[in-house]
């Protein structure tokens, strides 16, 4: 997915940045290392990689902001609950499946619009392996769907809901 893809390369950007404004050489060559985000490295990694390298960073934001809470000084990262806050947003909506990075959200909408497809098949159409795809679809949007993408799902499930729990 490109999107996450190059979020996540500016977004490591960044925090290459707020390293090399508040850290010395040292360390923040130190830190790169660490974190597996030299520029050499990450110029060749795929997008699962990136994501993790992204999980790294936010384990280390958030071990550095609770060492420091409260705490102001000239090795303060700053913004760095902004920075760590807007990471956290950005991997909720992103997940790892099958090796791929998909958009939870996005896979949720695709799920729904062909559950609902297969709910409006004739009764006497519906088969068993139909009845099946439905529940795949159905436990997709459980998981990753929004509250309003359930309840769609169960208001259009409802009316087939007798027929789906006999097959």
């Amino acid at each position: 997915m490109p999107d996450f893809y190059n979020t996540i390369l500016k977004s490591i950007s960044d925090y290459k940045v707020i390293l090399r404004r508040n850290l010395s050489a040292k360390q923040c060559a130190a830190k790169l290392h660490e974190l597996g985000i030299k520029r050499n490295y990450i110029k060749n990694i795929d997008e699962v990689k990136l994501y993790e390298t992204g999980l790294r960073i936010i384990d280390e934001l958030k071990k550095y902001i609770d060492a420091h809470k409260g705490e102001r000084t000239a090795n303060f990262y700053f913004g760095a609950e902004e920075f760590l806050q807007y990471l956290e947003e950005l991997f909720a909506q992103y997940t790892v499946e099958d090796g791929r990075i998909i958009h939870a959200g996005q896979r949720a909408s695709c799920m729904l619009i062909e559950a609902i497809q297969l709910i409006t098949i004739p009764k006497e159409k519906m088969t068993a392996k139909i009845v099946q795809q439905i529940r795949d679809f159905g436990d997709v949007v459980n998981k990753y769907g929004s509250k309003e993408q359930k309840k769609i799902f169960n208001d259009a499930i409802s009316s087939k809901e007798e027929f789906l729990a006999s097959s």
